[in-house]
Formats: structure tokens, C-alpha cells, sequence
């Protein structure tokens, strides 16, 4: 275990070394993946909202709000 015997082995330092590396790859694509989620909601609503306008017709309007 590291420093339990007060000696880091190469073996640990190797394993603690790619721990970071593994950290580092996991923060990234994390990142990478919140920019395209949040990328694919924003357009998303966009089409959603696009769509609901050209649905609510009122007199063949386009984009006015339909009542009731």
C-alpha cells in the first residue's frame, strides 16, 4: 500500500499515475457530453416551441395563440 511501508514501489506510482490519467479523461468527456446534452434540450425546445407555434392557427395565422 502506498506508504504504508514508507516506500512508493514503481507499481504504485504507475497505478496512481493512471488513477489521475482516468480522472482527467473522465472530466473531460464529462464536460464534452453537459455541452452536447445541453446543446440537444436547447434545440429541443426550440423545434418543440417551432412546432407548437405553427400548430396554434387562429384565422390562418401562423404563430397567434388559439382560444378556447
Amino acid at each position: 500500500m502506498v506508504l504504508y511501508d514508507g516506500k512508493i514501489t514503481l507499481w504504485e506510482s504507475v497505478f496512481l499515475i493512471g488513477m489521475y490519467v482516468l480522472y482527467v479523461i473522465v472530466v473531460v468527456a464529462g464536460r464534452r457530453i453537459n455541452k452536447r446534452l445541453k446543446r440537444y434540450y436547447k434545440e429541443r425546445a426550440a423545434a418543440k416551441a417551432a412546432a407548437a407555434g405553427s400548430l396554434n392557427t387562429e384565422n390562418g395565422t401562423p404563430g397567434s395563440t388559439l382560444s378556447l
